[in-house]
């Protein structure tokens, strides 16, 4: 998706539609709600608009002859994710990716995003990982996920120099890691597309200069829902080395 904006108006007029909460705070009434923004699809006529909130609801939006309407809401907030992370941890952050993923004709699903992060002395990382939602009607959303605990993007990079000689001397005083998830959608004779997934990888390693540093691409295959895929996945790509999630 990207950015759209057909008239001025169009945040003042969801909010007093109550079509959107445009309170300050979120639900939890600690962290502060950004504005969303007007999204459309790139190539897609120009009357559909869709807009994603903090609170994780997704609205499709129709703009004809200077007035809008409501074309679908579908609230994933009350999701609940089968998580890898550790429970009760206030670093995870749950959002919706500003896409849609088409399984089928005519039929789509958005990826409700779970983040990690974490920090430690000389470096830090931080996870992501997707379940993907089949979206339906005008505000039904799939009971299960397509696929579920999907290696979405990672980052982590570790201090690699620890004398004052290697400071001096090392070409590179970090170890780096980042990967991305890739799609792309093949159609079938079924009423489900087939989807092939590919992780993209960065590597550049502590003490190396940066010619050396290694990009990689992996194709892998997408499993069902299960808890167990993540492990499963991390074994296949590497996923940025990272802690042993739970």
């Amino acid at each position: 998706m990207q950015k759209a904006w057909p008239e001025a108006n169009w945040y003042a007029y969801l909010c007093s539609k109550k079509w959107i909460d445009c309170s300050e705070t979120a639900t939890n009434n600690e962290t502060p709600k950004s504005k969303p923004n007007l999204l459309t699809i790139k190539n897609a006529q120009a009357t559909s608009f869709y807009v994603i909130t903090d609170d994780l609801n997704l609205l499709q939006l129709s703009f004809q002859n200077g007035d809008w309407s409501l074309e679908g809401k579908w609230d994933f907030s009350k999701i609940a994710q089968d998580s890898p992370f550790p429970e009760s941890d206030d670093r995870i952050r749950k959002y919706i990716f500003p896409a849609l993923y088409p399984i089928g004709p005519n039929r789509f699903s958005v990826a409700l995003i779970q983040s990690w992060s974490e920090g430690y002395s000389g470096g830090g990382g931080h996870w992501e990982i997707a379940d993907f939602y089949e979206i339906k009607g005008k505000n039904d959303i799939a009971k299960a996920p397509t696929y579920s605990n999907v290696p979405f993007s990672c980052q982590k990079d570790l201090r690699a120099c620890f004398t004052e000689e290697e400071y001096n001397h090392s070409p590179h005083c970090r170890e780096e890691f980042t990967g991305s998830l890739r799609l792309q959608y093949e159609t079938t004779k079924t009423e489900n597309y087939h989807w092939k997934a590919t992780w993209q990888s960065y590597h550049w390693a502590g003490g190396e200069p940066k010619k050396n540093a290694s990009n990689s691409k992996t194709a892998f295959k997408l499993l069902n829902t299960d808890k167990d895929n993540l492990k499963r996945y991390i074994e296949k790509i590497g996923f940025c080395e990272p802690v042993e999630f739970e």
